[in-house]
């Protein structure tokens, strides 16, 4: 386990060099949530959750060991924590790290433990975080209206064909956003690239 580590004080924090390695590693898994997240309509964070991060700091886990992050996916509300690997392989960690998803539950709150393998899988990391970007792209309702209009007509179409269709200053940024937000369906099995088919979300 992993306990020890949470009493650590700020001195030592910064002079462990395997403590800052694992504080690096908790950033970037953070970024990674918070980009799979955004990538998928119907999805949004909703913050922390101080139930679930106390029975994980009861249990001994270091606040940069696990990531957690309330969440609504399609109208229902739970709260996500991301395991690294580190933790997920290691039989008495994985046994806590079930036994708090219990204890949580009994509280009235669902838990869903998710490991980092799968997170960081390449496809599903490559869509994520290339969607997640592309949700600053600003465009017009009009904007809009012409690429879904041109896929409504023609059932499904590539990210080119449907980036030619629009004046806009970014039209491939502009149609992974519409896909970020739902409007249209990206085909996520395999890694995008221009010849990534899309269709119409309605």
């Amino acid at each position: 386990m992993y306990a020890h580590y949470r009493h650590s004080s700020p001195a030592v924090f910064f002079q462990s060099p395997r403590t800052m390695r694992l504080a690096s590693e908790h950033k970037k898994l953070t970024r990674t949530v918070a980009a799979l997240i955004a990538s998928l309509p119907g999805a949004g964070a909703l913050g922390s959750d101080p139930l679930v991060e106390h029975l994980a700091s009861a249990r001994g886990f270091a606040s940069y060991d696990l990531v957690i992050t309330r969440v609504v996916y399609k109208g229902k509300a739970f709260t996500a924590v991301a395991v690294p690997t580190r933790l997920w392989r290691d039989p008495e960690s994985l046994a806590t790290l079930i036994e708090m998803r219990d204890d949580a539950a009994s509280a009235g709150c669902r838990v869903l433990l998710v490991p980092q393998r799968w997170l960081r899988a390449p496809i599903r990391h490559q869509i994520a975080t290339v969607l997640w970007s592309a949700k600053q792209v600003h465009f017009t309702d009009e904007q809009r209206r012409m690429v879904v209009q041109r896929l409504q007509a023609q059932r499904f179409s590539t990210l080119a064909e449907c980036a030619e269709v629009t004046s806009h200053q970014d039209p491939m940024g502009l149609v992974l956003h519409l896909c970020a937000a739902g409007h249209l369906r990206v085909d996520r099995t395999r890694p995008l690239s221009p010849d990534t088919l899309v269709a119409a979300s309605y």
